[in-house]
């Protein structure tokens, strides 16, 4: 069990002291676990502002099932209303006689809260009774801590918006916000990423394979983990399933369960990597041209130009003139650019 496990009682609280921030929120964490639990064909979450618009809260078309999420298409309703019945049944209704863009015998209706919902096997036997759609489910507050508990990055996302803070994990945007303002020279994703389209196309595609062990090598390891996180802030499957892990303990707590997990080694060189890639995770590794495995790394990134470091320069927001007296300074290396008063 982590120090930041989330319990169901805990997303109760939260949806009651935090009520708009619920509403908001408890689309993009659905959207989240489903992404680190499948690969939809397609999927439509709406979030935050957009939560007003109207039609679906989410749908989505997955191949397989899994234990949260059936098989084909389904449209979802979330509700974090405290009359949790009459939300889902005023849902259901709704859906019922407007389905668009689905065929009702085609498709599974779900229905979600992050209240308790003690009766909601009830609801789904009620409601299933009808014969009216393929399939009725229910998700409340236990489902979603038990969904949680098979989703270590979600859950470790989720568990940073309730205050429960662990510095020995991280997640990809807790990770990036540290990273990018650890001096006062804020890097940026689009400095890291700079003229290094190949590069990204290769970690990309490590992400979509998700398997076995990558070593990532730069000058340093701090340029080749900023490079990681910064090839992965555009991608949701990375940020939904990769966890930073910053010693042995957290490692073997995470690495010890089945699941598909993107694992990145911070700060120490993990013992049992072999047993993480038979669980099931990928591990990427960010190491300098010192390292005693240096030959054997998947992506290299070599020293930039005095051109392109420049380029990136700019994209920094700096002008021609501290552009130049930049480089004179650091010789275009990113270590002593993060020591830049």
């Amino acid at each position: 069990m982590t120090g930041w496990h989330v319990t169901s009682n805990d997303i109760k609280s939260w949806t009651e002291t935090n009520k708009r921030r619920a509403e908001e929120t408890l689309p993009l964490l659905v959207k989240k676990l489903i992404l680190a639990s499948c690969e939809p064909k397609e999927i439509n979450f709406s979030s935050g502002d957009a939560i007003a618009i109207g039609g679906w809260d989410g749908t989505i078309d997955v191949a397989e099932a899994t234990q949260f999420i059936p098989a084909g298409k389904s449209g979802w309703e979330i509700g974090t209303n405290k009359n949790v019945k009459g939300k889902a049944d005023d849902d259901y209704s709704k859906r019922s006689k407007k389905p668009d863009p689905f065929k009702l015998d085609e498709t599974t209706f779900v229905f979600v809260t992050s209240r308790l919902w003690t009766k909601r096997d009830g609801w789904v036997r009620s409601k299933s009774s009808n014969n009216e759609w393929k399939d009725v489910k229910g998700i409340n507050a236990e489902t979603l801590e038990n969904w949680l508990e098979t989703c270590p990055a979600v859950h470790r996302w989720f568990a940073t918006l309730l205050d429960k803070r662990l510095d020995s994990t991280k997640d990809v945007e807790q990770a990036w916000n540290e990273y990018e303002n650890q001096t006062k020279v804020n890097i940026t994703s689009d400095f890291l990423l700079h003229n290094r389209e190949k590069e990204s196309k290769a970690i990309d595609e490590i992400v979509t394979k998700q398997l076995g062990s990558h070593l990532i090598k730069s000058e340093s390891k701090i340029e080749a983990y900023g490079f990681i996180l910064a090839s992965f802030l555009d991608s949701d499957i990375a940020k939904c399933r990769c966890l930073i892990i910053k010693d042995q303990e957290s490692w073997d707590c995470i690495t010890s369960r089945k699941q598909s997990l993107i694992l990145v080694p911070l700060g120490f060189t993990p013992s049992g990597k072999g047993t993480a890639v038979s669980n099931g995770h990928t591990v990427i590794s960010a190491i300098d041209e010192k390292d005693i495995r240096a030959d054997k790394a998947d992506i290299c990134l070599s020293h930039q130009s005095r051109l392109d470091r420049q380029e990136g320069f700019k994209k920094l927001g700096f002008n021609d003139e501290e552009i130049q007296s930049l480089y004179d300074d650091t010789k275009g290396y990113l270590e002593p650019l993060l020591r830049h008063p």
